[in-house]
């Protein structure tokens, strides 16, 4: 039902159009976070699913078939859209670091990592390109003190 209107968003965010500080506040992604946190106990695996079908369509729509492209056009699009600063390094497990990420970047009171989205975003966009599902989980995270946030997926 939404799925052109993810898709024509993922688009515009790669370019690097409604960027945080120029058309949108990155402070929503972290009220609506928090929102969900209080009112939901599945807001995690909500956030996660969303970000899975999201991460997928992403690599789908750019027609992306291999690792290099897709880690090219994901760090690319973290930085451009405000997501924060992605490198993605190493296969075994496929690790992507975030410095000052969106979600969480100057929180550092949270218990758990809570960077739900940008975990199932990785997932979702690796399992496109690798044609099975894989999960992901992120590591460390700067809500619960650690300097950056780092998601990793092991692929088989």
């Amino acid at each position: 039902m939404y799925e052109k209107e993810i898709d024509r968003i993922l688009k515009s965010l790669l370019q690097g159009k409604g960027a945080a500080g120029s058309n949108i506040d990155i402070n929503i992604e972290k009220l609506l976070t928090f929102s969900l946190k209080q009112i939901s106990v599945g807001y995690d695996s909500a956030l996660y699913l969303a970000g899975f079908r999201s991460g997928a369509s992403f690599a789908k729509g750019l027609g992306v078939h291999d690792s290099e492209k897709l880690k090219k056009n994901m760090e690319q699009m973290f930085s451009r859209s405000g997501m924060g600063l992605a490198e993605i390094t190493g296969m075994a497990p496929l690790t992507m670091k975030v410095d000052k990420s969106s979600t969480c970047y100057g929180i550092q009171t949270a218990e758990k990592p809570i960077c739900f989205f940008k975990a199932g975003f990785f997932a979702g966009a690796v399992s496109e390109v690798q044609g099975k599902k894989v999960a992901c989980i992120e590591t460390k995270c700067h809500a619960k003190g650690d300097k950056h946030c780092e998601f990793q997926i092991n692929v088989q």
